[in-house]
């Protein structure tokens, strides 16, 4: 099992998005963490953006046998947490405001507090 928690972005008074995540795995170690900008663009596609590319990276990153993968099936949990219960997804979105597309496979050390709350 994997976790995605994503969050968006938007800027008002700059016009500016962006999101960014963290792909984690069943406890809850950091496999790999993302952010993005995407100019000015509304917050609910932000927001669906931002989710396109958690998924796009599970299946990147973390389904290598993409046999063994369809002959299992997938249950996935679709769930809102509020900004303050995903502190380091709101973080790595405020990065993505600012900077081009980024991957990380460590956690930023800015966000390393953040992420042992989460746990």
């Amino acid at each position: 099992m994997v976790r995605i928690d994503m969050d968006g972005s938007y800027l008002g008074e700059e016009k500016r998005a962006g999101f960014g995540g963290v792909i984690r795995d069943n406890n809850g170690s950091w496999i790999v963490g993302f952010s993005s900008f995407l100019g000015d663009c509304a917050i609910l596609l932000v927001e669906l953006l931002g989710m396109r590319h958690g998924l796009a990276l599970v299946w990147e990153k973390v389904i290598h046998d993409i046999r063994k993968f369809l002959s299992l099936g997938w249950i996935a949990l679709v769930q809102h947490n509020l900004r303050e219960a995903n502190s380091v997804t709101n973080f790595l979105a405020k990065l993505g405001v600012r900077s081009s597309t980024s991957l990380t496979s460590n956690s930023p050390q800015d966000c390393s507090s953040l992420l042992l709350l989460m746990q």
